[in-house]
């Protein structure tokens, strides 16, 4: 569980960081990627992974299955705040999909499993594409079902197992404006209902007129000196039973004569029944270069504001006053994050091959324990077309 909230949380947020094969839908390919993130909040993730993916006709589909392997070793704010100095763990995925032409449609299967010692997760997706006006527009909609169970290391079932489950459907429009120019519109919807806390989380509660009397006399609460303020019961973190999250996305794509180089332009409008809204503005540059390279740059902007409940320090005015909803999660704050990356690429013969890096900053703007993290993400692979 908790390798797998880090790493959802951190590397995923690198969206343009995801392995991209440019692969023609004609080839079949055995990949091999290795994914390393490092951060100055003491997280450390290395993830290799290796995948085979065989077209199995000239219209999209193919069979492919991926293997990855998560190992992280983090003494982060998040670990440290719980009186926690350090912790290792791995993270196990198995991913297998098929998709088949059938009259014009494409629809297509895929089964995930990931699993680490305290946390298991299936989810199955059922898709479902079709290309209009010659081809030159696409229709797309997809459903996933994910089952979670949550537990904690070292503790029996019987004794602590929470499930979580997950309903997401996403429906997309691409359209072919010319011979130079994409655009595409994308809709997600996710609804969850289950357990939603860490289960390794508390939250600190301070009571009120103490906290006033520390302001007033100038001193800053922070991770040093909370654990001294802060009262002696330590309650759990508590969030909604359910969450239901909207998504908006539009994409524009556009070929430059005057550069010799594809233009990228994307914007995220993000929203949730917690009360969080968040927007996203990603532009891209793909450009050829001699000798079959590929050259690949992004800068990413990102900012959301916390959910309704979300606050800095949780204070009481008598022990029967506890907030009924309270949490000290950094993907629940207000904050803003910054980041940029290049990728390059070559292909000589059947083989392929990239290196990628980016580097992401991010600025808390109303957190108890940290200011703001600075994270390197770097991935290379190799491919063999045949």
């Amino acid at each position: 569980m908790r390798l797998q909230l880090i790493t959802m949380g951190l590397i995923v947020g690198c969206l343009a960081l995801a392995p991209d094969t440019h692969a023609e839908p004609s080839e079949a390919q055995v990949t091999s990627d290795i994914l390393i993130y490092v951060d100055s909040d003491n997280v450390s993730v290395l993830s290799p992974q290796v995948g085979v993916r065989h077209p199995i006709d000239e219209d999209g589909g193919e069979v492919s299955a991926r293997f990855v392997l998560d190992a992280i070793t983090a003494a982060s704010v998040d670990v440290v705040s719980n009186a926690t100095y350090r912790f290792s763990e791995i993270r196990t995925e198995i991913d297998v999909g098929a998709s088949k032409e059938v009259q014009g449609f494409l629809p297509s299967l895929s089964y995930r499993l990931s699993n680490e010692p305290d946390y298991v997760s299936h989810g199955v997706t059922a898709g479902l594409s079709k290309d209009m006006a010659g081809g030159d527009a696409t229709i797309a909609g997809s459903y996933s079902l994910v089952l979670d169970t949550v537990g904690r290391t070292g503790t029996p079932t019987d004794v602590f197992s929470e499930s979580l489950h997950s309903h997401s459907a996403e429906v997309s429009l691409t359209q072919v404006v010319d011979t130079k120019t994409l655009v595409r519109a994308v809709y997600s919807l996710t609804h969850q209902r289950g357990y939603l806390e860490k289960p390794y989380r508390s939250v600190p509660i301070f009571d009120a007129a103490a906290l006033r009397l520390l302001e007033d006399n100038g001193v800053a609460l922070g991770l040093d000196n909370f654990d001294m303020h802060r009262l002696a019961f330590k309650p759990a973190e508590e969030v909604p039973d359910s969450r239901t999250r909207h998504a908006a996305a539009l994409r524009a794509l556009r070929f430059v004569d005057a550069i010799d180089a594809s233009l990228r332009l994307d914007y995220r409008l993000y929203g949730d029944s917690w009360g969080m809204f968040g927007h996203t503005v990603e532009a891209a540059l793909v450009k050829r270069l001699p000798w079959k390279l590929r050259l690949d740059s992004w800068a990413r902007l990102h900012y959301q504001d916390g959910v309704s409940f979300w606050k800095k320090t949780y204070t009481v005015d008598n022990m029967m006053s506890l907030p009924s909803l309270r949490t000290t999660d950094k993907s629940l704050s207000p904050y803003w994050q910054g980041t940029g990356g290049v990728r390059l690429e070559r292909v000589w013969g059947h083989w392929k091959t990239y290196f990628q890096v980016a580097g992401m900053y991010t600025s808390f703007l109303e957190h108890l324990f940290i200011d703001s993290r600075f994270a390197i993400v770097s991935q290379g692979g190799l491919r063999w077309l045949f």
